[in-house]
């Protein structure tokens, strides 16, 4: 059946597809879906087909009842007054992408595009990455793998660049002592673009080598020019998270522990990477505008020393430790965006409550420099049952349950975090993200028993906030609708339509359900409506490249950016592992993966 769908997809994006019929039916298009009792295409003839619109945004194909048995050269059709044009704001191909869609059923009965507008041209982009670059981390089975992936015009030259980290896992992580805090195998990539949207790799050209080691695994990053001289920068939270076993420091050191990590530039087009003591095991950054206009890197870290969060400052093209900032134990800390010429002075963190409640805490700056932590959201607070425990797993676990927004779940995380303004000007929303597994809607007192490895159901949801007389308040509606079980933790909250608002896009699950593989690597978009809500886009509006080119169907991810610098966005996809399943043209086998990147050029403005 799968097959069939991609077959009429094809059909689409030749701007016709036709049908004949057998009988004197009459193709209808009703309640949102459009019937075609038999659709030829080529050689073959199928019946009851019926195409439907998916919140009035986009038309797919909702089933296929049959093939014709023993169809044989032309079909006549029989049709006699059938005249209709149906209106959609958005249609997917698979190749491309449509907007203010109107498609005409009449004789024949056809269904063609009568009006249009292409989202994306004809050209595409596949970038393979030479193999040397990747062979100083990649080891036998374990591939390259790729998180922290950031899109910037590194030389000025007004074409984008891709910037990539690659590390490798240990290929043998039992065979270490428990205290190992050897290195990680990583390299730093850098694909500068040259004019016909081609690109090659220039690491050598701008940092003056082709090996380029970060001494560890990168999490997360961002971007900003810290020593304020013109030129794009990048931070990576680092650690050494690598497959190792997790041990308490000890005199023999700290096994997860790294150095942060900054791409600089040098001020003249040259860059250099600045590897930043102390030590830890850092898992999340963001930028703060301080009141001074410094810009300061905050790094912070599910740390075991209880240490204040690690800050730095660039004064003079130099990299110098700044302290005041509050203890943020925690995989996620976001700092408020603020408006032109103002400062941020507050910021939120997940929080760990007696080593087991997750909160959000609420950090405020006072005029003196110093933070305080003046709220925090709980969201065990409507749990009235204690725990559930695993009786399938190695060791017996126990989690505590607990219950938000009408839902029971457990194994709460809070992972990542951003911030947005409604408005251009307007006020500051906290977002974070819960990362969780699904419980039964029904839960007995005390301990509940489950198989967490066969029926656990992640479940990654959205939840904004907003400041309200220095308190935590969750804005309820604040998004339509979410895609809880196909979300990431890989998302951003910036302008990407283009209207001066901010969104947030998310990148999707690449594994998992039937739906997601139909969705692998696609990204979904929450826009701004302007009204203090964000509506989300239907995934399916992006188009997604075939097996034969881009042959990674297992670990595809997605960026929307615009790599040409022209105004409109692309879709960059990427494989975050170089060593994945890979289909061959027979079947799926396990090899590095030929194409890093394939970019889908943006011809019109989506929204």
């Amino acid at each position: 059946m799968g097959m069939y769908i991609m077959k009429l997809f094809s059909i689409l994006g030749a701007f016709m597809f036709c049908s004949a019929a057998y009988s004197y039916e009459i193709a209808t298009y009703e309640n949102g879906l459009l019937n075609l009792p038999t659709f030829k295409l080529g050689q073959q003839v199928y019946t009851d087909v019926v195409l439907e619109l998916v919140d009035n945004d986009l038309l797919r194909i909702k089933s296929i009842g049959g093939v014709k048995k023993g169809f044989k050269g032309e079909v006549v059709s029989r049709y006699d007054k059938i005249s209709k044009v149906v209106n959609i704001d958005y249609m997917a191909t698979g190749e491309n992408t449509y907007k203010n869609v109107e498609l005409q059923v009449s004789k024949g009965p056809k269904l063609k595009i009568i009006n249009s507008i292409e989202l994306f041209d004809g050209e595409r982009t596949a970038i393979n990455t030479p193999e040397k670059y990747l062979s100083v981390v990649a080891e036998g089975d374990i591939g390259a793998t790729l998180i922290t992936l950031s899109v910037i015009d590194i030389n000025l030259d007004g074409m984008n660049d891709i910037v990539a980290h690659y590390w490798g896992d240990q290929p043998d992580p039992d065979s270490l002592p428990d205290i190992y805090t050897g290195p990680v195998k990583n390299n730093l990539v850098i694909y500068l673009q040259d004019e016909g949207r081609k690109f090659h790799v220039g690491t050598k050209e701008v940092l003056g080598s082709d090996y380029i080691d970060l001494e560890g695994a990168s999490r997360k990053r961002v971007i900003g020019d810290f020593n304020l001289d013109g030129y794009p920068d990048i931070a990576y939270a680092m650690n050494k998270e690598d497959g190792r076993k997790l041990a308490r420091p000890s005199a023999e050191g700290e096994p997860w522990a790294a150095k942060a990590a900054i791409l600089i530039s040098n001020g003249d087009g040259s860059y250099r990477v600045d590897l930043l003591s102390p030590e830890n095991f850092y898992h999340s950054v963001d930028t703060r505008i301080t009141s001074e206009g410094y810009i300061d890197i905050v790094f912070n870290s599910p740390n075991f020393d209880n240490s204040p969060a690690v800050a730095y400052r660039y004064i003079n093209n130099k990299a110098e430790l700044v302290k005041g900032y509050p203890y943020l134990s925690s995989a996620s800390n976001t700092f408020k965006k603020v408006v032109q010429n103002d400062y941020s002075d507050q910021l939120i963190s997940e929080m760990t409550l007696d080593d087991q409640y997750q909160v959000v805490g609420l950090f405020q700056e006072d005029d003196a420099g110093n933070w305080e932590n003046i709220d925090q959201f709980d969201f065990n607070a409507d749990s009235d049952y204690t725990k559930i425990t695993c009786d399938e797993c190695d060791v017996v676990e126990e989690w505590r349950a607990y219950r938000f927004n009408g839902v029971n779940r457990y194994g709460l995380a809070i992972f990542e975090s951003c911030s947005i303004l409604s408005a251009p000007d307007g006020e500051n929303i906290f977002i974070v993200q819960l990362s969780s597994y699904l419980l039964p809607e029904q839960l007995t007192d005390g301990v509940n028993v489950i198989d967490h490895w066969h029926n656990q159901r992640e479940d990654e949801e959205f939840v904004a906030f907003r400041v309200k007389d220095s308190r935590l308040e969750v804005i309820p509606d604040f998004f339509d609708k979410q895609d809880r079980d196909i979300h990431s933790y890989w998302f951003s909250c910036e302008d990407k339509t283009g209207d001066g608002y901010d969104d947030l896009v998310t990148q999707n699950r690449a594994y998992s359900t039937d739906y997601e593989y139909q969705n692998r690597g696609a990204i979904t978009i929450y826009k701004n409506n302007q009204n203090g809500s964000l509506k989300r886009i239907d995934p399916r509006i992006m188009p997604k490249p075939t097996l034969s080119e881009f042959p990674s169907n297992f670990y595809r991810r997605a960026l929307y950016e615009d790599l040409d610098n022209d105004g409109i966005r692309d879709i960059l996809y990427f494989a975050d592992n170089s060593r994945a399943w890979v289909f061959d043209g027979n079947q799926n086998v396990q090899q590095h993966t030929p194409v890093s990147f394939f970019i889908y050029w943006g011809k019109n403005q989506m929204f």
